[in-house]
C-alpha cells in the first residue's frame, strides 16, 4: 500500500489535462474527495507462541457526489455480490451494508482459523481494498483501486487497477469507449511491440502464442493517462510472473494516433498548466 501512496503522489504532480468528455452545456462537478475508513479490524486465535489472525481493511476516498460515492463503495465491498448493494439509495446506507460485510468476513475466517489451529503452515487471512482519487480533468475523473488478500500459501495477491469515470455519462469507460470502432486489432499491434521493447525478456516467454490470447492477454481496461500517452496495466501472472510484480506498458499520444476518440485524447498539459 506504500506503493500506491508514492504511484499517487506522483501521478499528481504530472497528470494530464484531458478534453472534456461532455458538452459545454452539461454541469460537471467538482469532487472534493475525503478518505473514509469503511473497517479495520483484527480477530486472532491461539497464543503469541502459535498464533493465527485474520485482518481486514477497507477504505476509501470519497467524491461528495452521492451517485458516484456509490459507485466507489461497491468497488470496494469485501462481497461484491450482495444484492443488499442493489437496495441502497444512499452512501451512508452503502457504507452501513459494507460494515457489515467486513464483520461477516471476518466471522467466516476467524471460523477457518479455529480449525487451522493445529497446522503448522497455516498463517492467516488477509483483505486490503483502498480506492484514491487520482485527479480530474473537465468531465474525466481518475481513481486508483487498490487490493491486496492472502490465504495461506507463499504470498498473497495484489494490484492496482485504474478506473476512468465520464462524469456527464455517469459511468465507468472501458477499453472499447475511449477506442475508435474498428481499432482494437490495430491497438493489439501497438501492445505487442511496446511489451517486446520495454520487457523483452518477459515477453519472449509470457507472450501468448496465438492472436486471440493476445487480445485476451493484452487488451485491457486497467487504463491510466500519463505525461504522454496512456499506460496499460497488468496484475501479476498476466505478462509475468508474481515477483515480476504489476506490469505496465507506456503507449505515446504519437502511436495513439487515429486508435483513439479525439474527445477523449490527452492535451499534453500538466495539472501545473
Amino acid at each position: 500500500m506504500n506503493a500506491l501512496k508514492t504511484c499517487l503522489g506522483s501521478l499528481a504532480a504530472g497528470s494530464l489535462l484531458w478534453t472534456a468528455v461532455a458538452s459545454a452545456q452539461t454541469q460537471i462537478p467538482v469532487l472534493m474527495p475525503k478518505l473514509v475508513t469503511v473497517a479495520s479490524e483484527r480477530s486472532c486465535l491461539g497464543n503469541k507462541d502459535a498464533e493465527l489472525c485474520a485482518r481486514i481493511h477497507v477504505d476509501l476516498e470519497t467524491s461528495g457526489q452521492d451517485w458516484l460515492d456509490l459507485k466507489l463503495l461497491a468497488l470496494v465491498a469485501p462481497l461484491a455480490d450482495d444484492p443488499r448493494l442493489q437496495a441502497v439509495r444512499t452512501p451512508a446506507q452503502a457504507l452501513e451494508v459494507l460494515r457489515g460485510q467486513a464483520g461477516q468476513w471476518l466471522a467466516a475466517q476467524r471460523s477457518e482459523l479455529q480449525e487451522a489451529l493445529d497446522e503448522d503452515y497455516f498463517t492467516g487471512y488477509e483483505n486490503q481494498e483502498q480506492l484514491r482519487f487520482v485527479w480530474q480533468r473537465g468531465a474525466l475523473a481518475v481513481f486508483a483501486h487498490s487490493a491486496y488478500s492472502y490465504s495461506g500459501g507463499a504470498h498473497g495477491m495484489g494490484m492496482t487497477e485504474y478506473r476512468l469515470m465520464d462524469l456527464a455519462g455517469q459511468r465507468w469507460l472501458q477499453l472499447d469507449d475511449i477506442l475508435v470502432p474498428g481499432q482494437q486489432d490495430a491497438l493489439l499491434d501497438v501492445l505487442i511491440q511496446a511489451y517486446r521493447d520495454q520487457h523483452p525478456e518477459l515477453a519472449e516467454s509470457w507472450l501468448a502464442s496465438t492472436r486471440k490470447e493476445q487480445a485476451e492477454q493484452l487488451l485491457t481496461d486497467n487504463i491510466l493517462p500519463g505525461e504522454n500517452g496512456l499506460q496499460f496495466n497488468y496484475g501479476p501472472y498476466v505478462l509475468g510472473s508474481y515477483a515480476d510484480g504489476q506490469i505496465e506498458l507506456k503507449v505515446s499520444q504519437q502511436q495513439l494516433r487515429g486508435l483513439v476518440r479525439d474527445g477523449l485524447m490527452p492535451a499534453g498539459l500538466s495539472s501545473a498548466e
